[in-house]
């Protein structure tokens, strides 16, 4: 019976690549439309040349590069968090990555699917050192600034409870305008995402007059979105985040994926499509991989550069390195 059971499966044909309108979609117009924040340091933020600079752009440039071969073929649309969530969920985008929180609620009940965390955060708040607050504690009988319909809002409500301290929220529509009643004195601290703040500390606010409070009130993984009911195309930019964690992992960068390709082990020639089979689960070219490598990055030199020690933030890696050095970023094997 055994041998029998062995047989039939090993008779039935392999399963093919989902089927994935986004995907059609994309291929026809020759871009990926990605939802985006463009006024967040180290995430998203348009230069004086109109370039789209950050993690979640370059999270846009990995699909695209997986999908058409090209980083640049990537249109950013620019909206409030609302408005992004929206347009995700209705196919007026491909995607979504935007410093955007996943979780249960948005994944089940928005019409939306969530396609791997590519930072792990928490929220916090910014002072300005005047202020004499020196933690959580010294918020009391403040005035906060949050993000109006945002889970750092939800998380704010739910700490001040937690620590019976009474704090007065006020909710804005946009981060701009967050950043500008801050600037203004209309509250006494920022609540926001750990990760983001530090990069508006760093790039717009200063340290000196500025600082971040040690303390960290919610758990945030960020990470693209996509629409839910195409899982062909959820599966695509899943894997494609993925792999930016896996080629750091083995060893592979933008410099010697071309060498690896050629000369490296099966299982890294497999991965950068030296040898077939890497593409067609997805439904995509076998070099796929290698084409989001040697033009986006692997996961270390896109953190690197946008939030890390090559970018004006310099942000430590902490909970966003590799599981064998300390962090939460675990690849999944892609065989």
């Amino acid at each position: 019976m055994r041998k029998l059971i062995a047989a039939l499966v090993l008779a039935l044909p392999m399963a093919a690549a989902a089927q994935s309108p986004t995907l059609d979609a994309v291929r026809a117009r020759g871009e990926v439309t990605c939802a985006i924040h463009t006024g967040l340091p180290g995430f998203a933020m348009a230069g004086p040349d109109g370039r789209v600079a950050g993690i979640d752009a370059d999270t846009c440039r990995a699909v695209a590069a997986a999908v058409l071969g090209d980083a640049g073929k990537v249109r950013f649309v620019p909206g409030s968090m609302a408005d992004s969530l929206a347009a995700t969920a209705a196919g007026r985008v491909d995607m979504m990555a935007r410093a955007a929180t996943q979780t249960m609620l948005r994944d089940t009940a928005l019409g939306l699917a969530a396609a791997g965390v590519t930072v792990f955060d928490g929220q916090g708040f910014v002072v300005r050192r005047a202020s004499g607050i020196a933690d959580v504690s010294g918020l009391a009988g403040r005035t906060v600034c949050v993000t109006a319909g945002s889970t750092n809002e939800l998380s704010l409500a739910d700490a001040a409870r937690r620590t019976g301290i009474s704090v007065t929220a006020l909710p804005l529509p946009t981060v701009d305008a967050l950043l500008t009643a801050y600037g203004e004195g209309r509250c006494e601290a920022l609540s926001a995402d750990m990760v983001p703040l530090a990069g508006l500390v760093a790039t717009r606010f200063g340290t000196a007059e500025h600082v971040v409070l040690p303390d960290v009130i919610s758990r945030e993984p960020l990470g693209p979105f996509v629409r839910d009911g195409d899982r062909g195309w959820e599966q695509i930019a899943f894997w494609t985040v993925n792999a930016l964690t896996e080629a750091e992992a083995l060893g592979i960068t933008a410099a010697n994926a071309a060498g690896l390709r050629e000369s490296g082990s099966p299982r890294l020639r497999r991965l950068l499509g030296g040898l077939p089979g890497i593409g067609a689960p997805l439904g995509l070219a076998d070099d796929w991989v290698f084409r989001v490598v040697t033009q986006v990055g692997n996961y270390a030199e896109v953190y690197e550069r946008n939030l890390g020690a090559g970018s004006p933030i310099g942000l430590a890696r902490g909970l966003n390195q590799l599981y064998d050095r300390g962090g939460l970023l675990y690849p999944i094997p892609m065989r």
